[in-house]
């Protein structure tokens, strides 16, 4: 039996659809949304993809993030909609799709599609593989058992959710399935060095200034084992730059030397902090992340406090020091 056989049925059966995925937008989720959208597209009536937050504009390049809807701006009509099936992409738990949740009318309704390895299975039908480099990936395999003739567009979307989840092949979830699927996408016709301009080498004045201002404020402890940066609102109004220009960010102090886990801390509103974990060889930041309810993979994973930034700062590195 084919591993998305059942899900094959289903959506042979139904025609309206809600597709989701986490808040804070990245390359994978937006990536995956829109390659599910035209594989669904020759069985559905209705096709809508609903967040709690805007696409990143480095990612407004692929084609359909135009009919990506914000939850906010909802009229009353499309809140009350009550759709056969609803598909959550990249999330890990059903709470991280934000206040999109509120438009689910019955768990029994959800297809759960993830590549994270603390995905706690929450769909009527869960398509979890940790293994894979990317929820692009899934989204490609049911593609192929779909029998799906996929074109350029679909190809661009998937492409753009495995480069941007392996750090353009830099990260070790790169697998030679991994290649073998971009290999299929280039022969497809996708313009790999377009996406690869679009999300890593087009910057704005202010997010080059606010990497700079970051960066000058780099601290570290731990023996150099662990390095982060703070970033507030305040800079952010000061720069001109808003919490999209620190895409990446949290990269930098994990590729200082000897660093095994960088982290960006990011004031996000009163008494709430975003925290982003990335480490090098060992350290398992999702089962760090997991002690403030947070959660991801074992080398990306993050997180949200509840506290003013200079707490959650204090609280979280003390916390990880005592683990060095």
């Amino acid at each position: 039996m084919k591993k998305y056989q059942n899900l094959i049925n289903l959506i042979d059966k139904r025609d309206t659809f809600l597709l989701t995925s986490h808040v804070s937008p990245d390359g994978d989720s937006i990536g995956s949304l829109l390659g599910l959208k035209y594989l669904l597209e020759p069985y559905a009536k209705e096709i809508d993809i609903i967040l709690a937050d805007p696409v990143p504009e480095y990612l407004r390049f692929l084609n359909g993030t135009d009919d990506i809807h914000l939850y906010e701006e909802l009229d009353f009509k499309m809140n009350k909609k009550d759709y056969d099936l609803y598909f959550t992409l990249d999330c890990g738990t059903l709470e991280r799709i934000g206040e999109v949740q509120q438009l689910i009318s019955a768990d029994e309704k959800i297809i759960n599609i993830d590549h994270h390895g603390d995905n706690n299975e929450y769909g009527v039908y869960n398509y979890v593989d940790s293994t894979v480099s990317a929820t692009g990936e899934l989204i490609y395999n049911l593609a192929i058992e779909l029998g799906s003739n996929y074109q350029v567009d679909f190809g661009m979307a998937i492409t753009t959710a495995i480069i941007t989840d392996t750090g353009n092949f830099k990260y070790s979830n790169t697998s030679s399935e991994t290649h073998r699927i971009i290999a299929d996408m280039l022969e497809l016709g996708v313009d790999t060095q377009k996406i690869i301009k679009q999300v890593y080498g087009t910057e704005s004045y202010s997010s080059l200034r606010l990497k700079g201002e970051a960066l000058n404020n780099l601290q570290i402890a731990a023996q150099q084992q662990i390095a982060w940066i703070s970033i507030n609102q305040e800079t952010l109004d000061h720069l001109g730059a808003t919490w999209e220009d620190t895409e990446g960010l949290v990269n930098y102090p994990r590729s200082l030397k000897d660093v095994e886990v960088g982290i960006l801390f990011k004031e996000v509103g009163f008494n709430k902090t975003r925290v982003s974990f990335r480490s090098n060889t060992y350290f398992p930041v999702d089962e760090f992340a997991h002690e403030f309810g947070g959660g991801g993979h074992s080398r990306a994973a993050g997180c949200t406090i509840q506290l003013p930034l200079i707490e959650a700062e204090e609280l979280v590195i003390d916390k990880l020091e005592s683990k060095f």
